[in-house]
């Protein structure tokens, strides 16, 4: 199972907290659950995503996020 979505926050126990969340199994979309919290021994991985040109604001940004299932 993987989540994309904005990352707004993370801690320093890597809690993190996304935005737009929408999410994948098998690499199909099975879902939209919006704003979430993800506990810090559920994330397996987080990447970046490719930044469109026109979104520079600086203050989120995308990520694909693998949770342990």
């Amino acid at each position: 199972m993987e989540y994309k979505g904005y990352l707004i926050s993370a801690d320093g126990y890597m809690n993190i907290q996304l935005a737009n969340k929408e999410e994948h199994t098998d690499g199909a979309l099975s879902g939209h659950l919006g704003e979430v919290w993800i506990r810090h021994n559920n994330v397996l991985y987080i990447s970046d995503v490719e930044e469109d040109d026109d979104d520079d604001d600086g203050e989120t940004r995308d990520c694909d996020c693998e949770i342990n299932s």
